[in-house]
């Protein structure tokens, strides 16, 4: 069955409309079910124009296969804990690991799944281009960041009056030419002719003040052209700095998911059946094009009119009932005569299921109706031929089937071969439950009761086909009865299989709750606009729909107040503006509405705003998402205006930056105090040791020393805030040299990683201990034991290893379920826990097997007694979801040697628990003593 036209539009939009890249990971775990890696399952346009390879390349491969090794590292130990627990991660201008680029990211648990948006913070050092032009005084600071300038992947360029005055290296990698090449020539002779008027547009609009962007082709050394992304900017009195990025695969990905959208719209107008949406009142509102061949009219003809008027007069209560069902939240399926368009009738079989809005109301049905005319022709046939059949062929869909009062099979169409499996000799004389899947038994023995009752009964149940997979069905069935005294003789009904119809129904249930999760996710604000419009037709007013997160924060209204709000009640002024005429152009034409750098005063804000918009078009309204750059331009231009513009970038970064010359901090950025509360004055003057962790002292000297000598280094400890706590940072810092190559102290930079530390710590203890008991796991438990058996143990006391087993697990299990089971183990690793001493160690190394280490025990029968009275308290019985159940334990135990190695030690521990078992479980076994040792009490 299709998604709703518009509902799968919108998503389908929503997603590639998205400004930031937005991706869907799948955990990929080990045998211990660590999170080793990440599986790209979705990607939308912008991840796959940022990364830079097909969609196909990039949904179904390992990000470790995809990004650089250290990246990929850090993603999947980012993303971990998020799969893990559930709690969002937010982190702000991170860098990753084999890149020069900055991000902010975000990533969130859906359907068991991670979602991860990014944002590239990388160009805002795009800025550094200017450094060739600067003055003495700030060649220092354009030093620190010339390197990151030249190594960039994108290009960087300053022109003035059409002349390059400036590129960067990268210029090599992209067109073959070295920046000496083209330094000092004009710009556009290496431009495509078609291109050319575009570029010079770009550039004297970057001369006189303005930004742009554009998409041209660039000529390249070796005579072919390039596709890049060209990105401008004011530089000074009329200079300019542009940005080049390679947008090759963005060109070829673009033109291949338009192709791919055509072939989508082809194959939904020519499928066989009939897809309609109604209203409430059962008023149609779309038809697919394949009413035509199906009942000779075209969609046009149908929409806007009740189906009713098509209908035959007898079925219009029958397809009144079925309505109704529909409007409570019921899918329902029922046949009716509908009129040709050349007067005859077609029977129709018509499936259909509510459409609900985004609270969840019911605002229409989604359907399909297919001809049936032959089948119910061939019914009436039956019908008239075979009397004991009569009911079987009024309900016959797919497979046909008669049983006896019993439920047992005395008849089934050889159609059930095809769908599952199953010859019909196969079936007969069994009864009709075999082939329902468990889950759903429970459920077809009420509809049995339905049955018996004497009422018709719809159901759909899944079956198990006899290779072994479901197989959802729909049912239709009747009671028997004998025709002189009216007692039932069994049932006659008919299936049909459903299973990718229902198939289709979950995943738009979960495309729905995906697209939910991501546009609440994403950072920037987006809403859908719904037209208003008036007694003439023309659009008057929009109003707000679907709203995300993000675009109630920035209105500064809550969700249930902004949706429903109309624009112009909220933004009177959009109409003055001209951006309501903008928005109603958009809908009427069609085409996108694309705006950057869009000047407009906003009335909620009480401030004149600069937005980045991007509109496009979903039934009568619009897709909008907007980025307030406000802040971007502000910045920008006061650098433009500033000889300290590279002083303001320093010290307005997120990262805290430190200058220090001999031990003693000379300078830091203002972050500090958003960081640690201290403001830069507070430090300057001192020792960095003075805000060290006591504990880390010596390491921060030992690097420092390190440092001075020559050497970069990335360091972790803690440092002091003004509240007297202290927080784990992560430091970046080498030596600096001054414009004369004398050294000049140390750079660092230093951000908090407080959430990063605790992360890791979880995922340690994770690795070290049992999911579902908690205790340490096999590993962890084998590596303790080794290291007492290289050091041996105490003089006069003795360690004994007793390795334990549920006696009664499986008998759990098949009994009650393995719920049941798992509340068993952790019912006895509980128990075992409270009952050892201190200094005891147990572990859980199998699914019902336990080791357990006493250490400090004086002889045979001290650890006897320990024993024994550990399976008393395991032995009471507990009260589990279930019901009552009686743990019983069977323990091996064997002394340590430390001559032994731990192999030898466990198997011994091993043997006597199987020999304990063997006696009748529940009791303590003691292993025969190591080679060459005598057991004494």
């Amino acid at each position: 069955m299709s998604g709703l036209p518009e509902q799968e539009s919108l998503r389908a939009v929503a997603l590639d409309q998205m400004l930031d890249p937005v991706a869907l990971l799948e955990p990929v775990r080990d045998a211990a079910g660590t999170v080793v890696d990440l599986r790209c399952a979705e990607a939308n346009t912008a991840a796959v124009e940022y990364l830079g390879r097909d969609r196909s390349d990039l949904v179904g491969q390992l990000l470790s296969g995809l990004l650089p090794q250290g990246t990929a590292a850090i993603l999947v130990q980012l993303c971990a804990p998020v799969a893990l627990t559930g709690e969002p991660l937010t982190l702000t201008d991170r860098e990753l690991a084999g890149t020069l680029q900055f991000f902010d990211l975000r990533a969130w648990r859906v359907d068991g799944r991670i979602g991860l948006t990014w944002r590239d913070m990388t160009d805002q050092h795009a800025a550094f281009v200017d450094l060739v032009q600067a003055a003495d005084d700030n060649r220092r600071l354009a030093e620190r960041y010339q390197m990151l300038v030249d190594n960039a992947a994108d290009v960087v360029l300053a022109s003035e009056a059409g002349i390059l005055t400036w590129i960067s290296p990268a210029v090599e990698r992209l067109l073959g030419w070295t920046p000496a090449e083209l330094v000092g020539a004009p710009t556009v002779q290496l431009w495509h002719p078609d291109d050319r008027e575009g570029v010079v547009a770009l550039r004297e609009a970057a001369y006189h003040g303005g930004t742009g962007r554009g998409l041209f082709r660039l000529h390249t050394r070796d005579g072919d052209f390039v596709w890049v992304e060209v990105t401008a900017r004011p530089l000074g009195d009329g200079g300019m700095v542009g940005v080049l990025r390679d947008a090759s695969d963005q060109v070829a990905a673009s033109r291949e998911l338009a192709e791919s959208r055509d072939l989508f719209r082809l194959l939904a107008e020519r499928g066989t059946d009939v897809v309609f949406r109604g209203d409430v009142d059962a008023v149609l509102q779309w038809v697919s094009p394949s009413a035509l061949p199906v009942l000779g009219r075209p969609p046009a003809d149908l929409v806007g009119h009740a189906i009713a008027e098509f209908m035959h007069p007898d079925d219009i209560a029958t397809m009144h009932r079925s309505s109704a069902a529909a409007n409570t939240g019921e899918a329902v399926t029922y046949r009716a005569r509908i009129r040709h368009a050349d007067g005859s009738w077609r029977w129709m079989e018509v499936a259909a299921e509510p459409v609900r809005d985004g609270d969840g109301v019911i605002v229409g049905r989604v359907g399909s109706a297919r001809d049936v005319t032959d089948q119910v022709t061939a019914e009436e046939e039956l019908r008239e031929s075979r009397r004991d059949y009569e009911l079987l062929a009024e309900n016959a869909t797919d497979v046909v089937f008669r049983t006896d009062g019993a439920g047992v099979l005395q008849w089934i169409s050889n159609s059930v071969e095809e769908v599952l499996g199953y010859p019909p000799a196969e079936l007969v004389g069994r009864h009709s439950s075999d082939v329902v899947h468990p889950a759903d038994r429970e459920r077809a023995h009420r509809v049995g009761l339905e049955i018996m009752s004497g009422e018709k009964t719809n159901a759909r149940l899944r079956l198990v086909a006899a290779d072994g997979h479901d197989v959802w069905a729909d049912f239709t069935i009747h009671l028997v009865r004998d025709e002189d005294s009216e007692a039932v003789l069994g049932v006659v009904g008919g299936w049909r299989d459903v299973t990718a119809e229902h198939r289709q129904q979950e995943e738009l249930a979960e495309e729905r709750a995906r697209l939910e999760a991501i546009l609440d996710s994403e950072l920037e604000p987006h809403v859908y606009l719904e037209a208003v419009r008036g007694a003439s037709g023309d659009i008057v007013d929009f109003i707000y729909r679907d709203t995300n997160e993000a675009a109630c924060t920035y209105m500064g209204m809550a969700r249930t107040d902004l949706e429903g709000a109309r624009v112009l009640d909220l933004l009177p002024g959009q109409a003055g503006s001209g951006m309501l005429a903008l928005y109603a152009a958009a809908v009427e034409s069609g085409q996108p509405l694309v705006l950057d750098d869009y000047t407009y005063p906003h009335e909620i804000l009480s401030d004149e705003r600069r937005y980045d918009i991007r509109a496009i078009k979903v039934g009568d309204g619009l897709s909008f998402a907007w980025r307030d750059v406000t802040d971007a331009y502000e910045s920008a231009a006061a650098l433009s205006r500033s000889e300290e513009r590279y002083r303001l970038l320093a010290e307005n970064v997120t990262d805290v930056v430190l200058h220090a010359r001999d031990g003693i901090m000379r300078w830091l950025s203002p972050s500090l105090h958003d960081l640690l509360g201290w403001h830069p004055e507070d430090w300057v003057g001192h020792r960095f040791e003075e805000f060290t962790h006591p504990d880390d002292i010596a390491l921060a000297q030992e690097r420092l020393k390190e440092i001075t000598a020559g050497a970069s280094r990335v360091t972790r400890l803690r440092l002091r805030a003004t509240d007297g706590t202290y927080h784990w940072v992560e430091i970046h810092a080498a030596p600096f040299s001054d414009a004369a190559g004398q050294p000049a102290g140390i750079m660092a930079a230093f951000r908090g990683i407080d959430d990063q530390v605790r992360a890791e710590a979880k995922l340690v203890y994770q690795a070290q201990h049992d999911p579902l008991t908690g205790l340490l796991n096999r590993e962890q438990v084998y590596r303790r034991l080794e290291s007492m058996l290289t050091h041996g143990h105490r003089t006069g006391a003795r360690t004994f290893v007793a390795y334990a087993d549920l006696d009664n697990l499986k008998h759990t299990n098949d009994e009650h379920g393995h719920t049941a089971g798992d509340e068993l183990i952790r019912c006895v690793a509980g128990r075992i826990t409270t009952f050892l001493r201190d200094d005891d160690l147990v572990a859980r190394v199998g699914g019902d097997e336990f080791l357990l280490i006493l250490t400090g025990v004086r002889g045979v029968a001290d650890a006897t007694d320990l024993l024994e009275r550990l399976l008393t308290k395991v032995n009471q019985p507990f009260d589990s979801s279930a019901g009552p159940l009686h743990p019983r334990l069977s323990i091996g135990v064997s002394e340590v040697d430390p001559d032994e190695d731990l192999v030898s030690l466990i198997h011994r521990a091993d043997t006597a628990m199987y020999a304990a078992k063997a006696e009748g479980g529940n009791r303590i076994a003691f292993a025969a003593p190591a080679a060459g040792r005598s057991r004494s009490a």
